[in-house]
């Protein structure tokens, strides 16, 4: 029995070794499953696992209308432009909030808020670690390279902010569900940038400069512009807008389809326009704004206006002697003002001053008729006062 043992070992011993296993290589699915349970571990250490996995190459606007409203956008910076997208749901935001401020993710589902900055903030120590691990597990993959260079940046608003700040080109979009360990808590960590080929293509092509007017007005032609058709605005008081019931009827005064006012975003009216539809559908078209009607002054009446017969020209001097002549009038020298010719009226003969008596009815208006004859004052007699009457030389 000894014997036998010992000749198993002995040939054993001399036996060739057994060939070693083939390399299975790995996929890039397997890659990106490693660097993310890597990069929670190592940054945060938290334990989160992959639940499902989706990899696709998509344009810029197919990449920008995957992406869900409600997601929050970080900017991916290489070289200092913004060049790719990470996004992250609610759940992902609250759980690197809660690993990073209170040392583990809570099992209480997050309340609903909008994202901000401070979230972005938080979420860049994990990007960045997914990608930095990724170069070691995705050798020899696809993704070999992929991520390199590349660091997490600012919030971005909205997809329409990124759309007006990422090139154009294919990208190659990651998105993750992961299981957060904690009851049925899960979230979602997408990333998105230039597939690798076009990253390459890019670095090593210079980039062709034209006129830098021309490029800035493509620039400024290309951006975004939001006109506003309003056919009617009115004022309505605070207690009648608040009763307001589906269903009312509310008259718009002076209001037809050719009301309709484009307005620019800070309420500049900038066209006219008419309201009506096209291809079913609820539609404006621009018109010419209506002109304001002016009458001909060579169609108003002749009698509505004053003859200007006989009136002198403008700037046409006035005839002084002329004018003299033609009044029937006497005229007099005063030899003390130089010999002037003035106009002197006809003579009447004045009486003393102590002589004068007039009657003139009572100044008062007590219970007196207003509409009875006014009391004529007493006649006045000029005779025998012996006032010198001048006489005409």
């Amino acid at each position: 029995m000894t014997r036998q043992v010992a000749h198993d070992v002995l040939r054993r011993m001399a036996s060739p070794p057994p060939p070693a296993p083939e390399d299975v290589p790995i996929t890039s699915s397997r890659a990106i499953r490693l660097a993310i349970t890597r990069a929670a571990d190592k940054t945060h250490d938290f334990v989160v696992s992959v639940s499902s996995l989706r990899e696709e190459v998509l344009s810029l606007d197919q990449l920008l209308a995957a992406l869900e409203p409600e997601l929050m956008l970080i900017g991916m910076t290489a070289g200092g432009a913004v060049t790719g997208l990470a996004a992250l749901d609610l759940n992902m935001r609250t759980a690197l909030l809660e690993v990073q401020t209170v040392g583990m993710v809570l099992p209480d589902v997050p309340e609903d808020r909008p994202p901000t900055g401070t979230d972005a903030q938080m979420a860049q120590p994990l990007i960045e670690a997914f990608l930095l691990h990724l170069q070691d597990t995705a050798e020899r993959t696809p993704l070999d390279g992929w991520g390199l260079g590349f660091d997490a940046g600012d919030k971005i608003n909205s997809t329409r902010a990124a759309g007006l700040i990422l090139d154009d080109g294919k990208y190659r979009l990651i998105r993750l569900s992961l299981d957060l360990g904690v009851g049925d808590r899960t979230a979602e960590l997408a990333l998105a940038l230039p597939c690798r080929a076009e990253t390459v293509g890019k670095v090593l092509t210079p980039e062709v400069t034209g006129d830098w007017d021309e490029r800035f007005r493509k620039v400024v032609d290309g951006s975004p512009a939001r006109l506003d058709a309003e056919l009617h605005r009115f004022k309505l008081p605070l207690h009648q807008a608040e009763n307001l019931v589906v269903g009312q009827v509310l008259p718009l005064t002076g209001c037809t389809v050719s009301s309709v006012k484009i307005l620019a975003r800070d309420g500049r009216k900038v066209a006219t326009a008419r309201l009506g539809q096209s291809a079913g559908m609820r539609a404006v078209r621009i018109e010419v704004p209506p002109q304001v009607a002016l009458s001909d002054m060579d169609q108003l009446g002749k009698s509505e206006m004053p003859s200007l017969a006989g009136l002198p020209e403008t700037g046409a001097a006035f005839d002084i002697d002329g004018a003299a002549n033609k009044m029937d009038i006497d005229s007099t020298t005063n030899d003390d003002d130089g010999g002037l010719d003035m106009p002197m009226a006809a003579p009447m003969d004045m009486p003393e001053a102590d002589s004068i008596a007039v009657a003139a009815a009572p100044l008062s208006w007590d219970d007196e008729d207003l509409e009875a004859d006014p009391v004529a004052p007493a006649n006045l007699s000029w005779e025998d006062e012996g006032l010198e009457t001048p006489t005409d030389d």
